[in-house]
């Protein structure tokens, strides 16, 4: 490995220093799980296009929140866990401090569109470090099968309480419920 690989990126666990010194214009979706960078590829159109659509439907119906795309969110500063998922909801005030990065007792529901790529990662890992750092509510956006996996109340790795709906869907969100129609996520 080149000096100029070994001195931008580490071969070990980082810390959150380590982190802040990663070169950020890399063009790199990066996230870091127990001190371990992970990166991820760039999500495809539909992926993006779903989001956006899911943020939209989200935010007229939680006046609330503030919807928000692609945020880091710290989960655990040791060992150091940084992810960022597709959306978070959070508290419009949080605005006002334009902070580099939440934490998890700002988000107040996360969630994540599986991608080809992420299905394990969404579904299990990312669902236990969410529920560790208490994030009250984490949605599982699923594409393909048109589906959406709720889970909240979270104690310990876990969460309480589940449930998968599809179609048309009444889900729990901070404050209330919204109303999604999961075909107008994917329709063309």
């Amino acid at each position: 490995m080149s000096a100029l690989v070994t001195s931008l990126w580490p071969s070990g666990p980082i810390g959150l220093a380590e982190w802040e010194a990663l070169p950020s214009d890399a063009g790199l979706r990066l996230e870091c799980s127990e001190g371990v960078l992970v990166v991820n590829p760039s999500p495809r159109l539909g992926h993006q296009v779903a989001a956006l659509r899911l943020a939209r439907l989200l935010q007229d119906q939680l006046a609330d929140c503030l919807v928000a795309p692609e945020v880091d969110v710290l989960l655990s500063e040791v060992p150091l866990t940084i992810r960022t998922p597709d959306l978070v909801l959070i508290r419009p005030e949080l605005l006002a401090g334009d902070p580099v990065r939440l934490r998890a007792s700002d988000v107040l529901m996360a969630v994540e569109v599986v991608s080809p790529g992420s299905r394990r990662t969404d579904r299990i890992t990312k669902r236990s470090e969410y529920a560790e750092a208490g994030i009250p509510l984490y949605w599982v956006v699923e594409l393909e099968s048109r589906q959406i996996t709720w889970h909240r109340d979270p104690q310990g790795e876990e969460y309480r309480s589940r449930e998968v709906v599809r179609d048309h869907a009444v889900l729990p969100a901070p404050g209330g419920t919204v109303r999604i129609d999961l075909t107008s996520l994917v329709s063309r």
